[in-house]
């Protein structure tokens, strides 16, 4: 599946260069206590989101150069849209790099042992490649000069299979998640959760089944030994978002719980997930179309029910959910008659329902 068709769908290689990035048009539009407005360029996606100061966000993605999908990080202000856009090429000895996709990242802010630099995962293709997508880790400076690492799920980790696709969604703390497919097998897609400092893998088992199409999406530090993974999996019979903890010092996954947009029908899925004072929101995906998703935590530790905000860009014939900073979703919208993606933010003031 094309990367931009994966987007649109559940929001589903060059030297680094550094130009100032003024906005596509970023006034913003009022509407249903929801503040929109677009960012970035033509053809160019946000799929994650971290805090890099007090005024600046760290945020990865793609852009288009001569039809070939580039992975991209961009630093800069969500508030103004005036950032600096880095394209570097996955560096990889032996690898002739034909496209990437970035994802995750995360930034001293959240993770004081990284100083000045950033970590970054995603996905890449290369020419000497016997799979179809591999995936990376980055750690280093802004300009993408620092260590790469494939990381791709290995076979013993899924019972001796073999693996097609590796694509890493998201990092944060000690940790990676994202999604596996095996070889000649279109329905095995899995999720995995992959650990920095030993390189060790885990499989997800949900519902007792490495076969119900388990994606995980985002992942949330809560403390040194807890953190909360976001994605879909299918429960009953029908693809659901859920939210599950993870704690490292036991390996133990906890206090599974699936969502259903009480106000949709059919899928839903979550994409992204930033911690508040009282739990996290949440970029989500329904049949309807985005989401903005609060979800508080408990006393006792279990998760609420989940409060959604539809969020649909003003004129678009589509509208993705990709990601999620404090009370900002971001994802990418399509226009009437036009082939082409923008990306958007939506501040959201006040639930609507």
């Amino acid at each position: 599946m094309r990367i931009w068709t994966k987007l649109l769908v559940f929001s589903l290689f060059l030297f680094a260069f550094f130009p100032k990035v003024a906005v596509n048009a970023h006034a913003a539009e009022h509407r249903n206590n929801i503040v929109y407005s677009t960012i970035l360029g033509p053809n160019q996606s946000i799929t994650g989101v971290r805090g890099y100061d007090a005024a600046q966000v760290l945020c990865t993605g793609s852009t288009q150069s001569n039809g070939v999908t580039v992975g991209m990080w961009w630093l800069g202000s969500l508030e103004t849209g005036v950032g600096t856009l880095f394209t570097p090429t996955p560096n990889i000895p032996g690898q002739t790099v034909t496209s990437s996709l970035f994802y995750g990242p995360n930034t001293a802010l959240f993770d004081p042992s990284l100083g000045s630099n950033i970590r970054i995962t995603g996905s890449y293709q290369y020419a000497e490649s016997t799979t179809l997508n591999n995936g990376f880790l980055y750690e280093g400076p802004l300009d993408g000069s620092g260590t790469w690492l494939q990381i791709n799920v290995p076979s013993d980790a899924v019972g001796g299979a073999a693996v097609e696709s590796t694509v890493p969604h998201s990092v944060m703390g000690d940790f990676v998640v994202g999604n596996y497919n095996l070889q000649n097998e279109p329905m095995s897609g899995n999720a995995f959760l992959y650990q920095i400092s030993t390189g060790e893998w885990t499989v997800f088992t949900i519902d007792g089944s490495t076969s119900n199409l388990t994606s995980a999406y985002g992942i949330w530090q809560n403390g040194n030994d807890s953190y909360t993974i976001v994605g879909g999996s299918k429960h009953k019979g029908i693809n659901k978002a859920y939210l599950i903890d993870y704690q490292p010092s036991t390996k133990n996954f906890s206090r599974l719980k699936f969502y259903k947009n009480p106000h949709g029908f059919g899928l839903t899925h979550f994409e992204g997930i930033t911690g508040t004072r009282d739990g996290y929101h949440v970029a989500g995906s329904d049949s309807d179309g985005a989401a903005f998703v609060s979800i508080e935590r408990k006393k006792h530790g279990s998760f609420s029910k989940a409060r959604w905000t539809p969020v649909q860009y003003p004129g678009s014939s589509t509208t993705t959910s990709n990601t999620v900073y404090e009370r900002t979703l971001i994802g990418v919208y399509t226009l009437p008659n036009e082939s082409g993606v923008n990306c958007y933010t939506a501040k959201v003031l006040s639930h609507k329902r």
